[in-house]
């Protein structure tokens, strides 16, 4: 009994630990969901392709179910274009074979339940997306 008594609330502190550890990744999949979601309605069609209002608002969409106003979800999309069978990013209206691509970034800021002397309390999940649509 002396044991239990002893342990019992480390083993609890190491549980709430483990608990706020997951959620962490929990809310680093909900960022990067929510960033596909946005890259997958520029695919949707060549008008969507362009509209970056449109990719923006899908993405905060699809994390609205999981998340509140005070975790600060932010989602930014941009297209931009690179000549064919490079890196280089170009403008749009260049000539020659262009690849066109859209991205959308977004970051949710994770708040833990329990302070854990020295690590943060609140941690930003950032997630990326970026697919060729052209």
């Amino acid at each position: 009994m002396l044991e239990f008594a002893i342990m019992a609330p480390m083993m609890i502190m190491v549980m709430f630990g483990v608990m706020d550890f997951s959620r962490i990744f929990y809310y680093g999949d909900i960022a990067a969901g929510a960033a596909r979601a946005g890259t997958e309605y520029a695919l949707l069609s060549t008008a969507n392709a362009g509209n970056t209002a449109g990719m923006q608002t899908a993405a905060t969409n699809d994390a609205s179910p999981n998340t509140t106003s005070a975790q600060n979800f932010t989602a930014t999309a941009t297209t931009f274009c690179q000549t064919a069978g490079t890196t280089s990013t170009v403008s749009c209206s260049s000539s020659g074979p262009l690849w066109k691509y859209a991205q959308v970034s977004t970051t949710l800021q994770f708040n833990a339940i329990f302070k854990y002397n020295p690590l943060p309390n609140t941690v930003t999940v950032a997630g990326n997306s970026t697919v060729r649509i052209q």
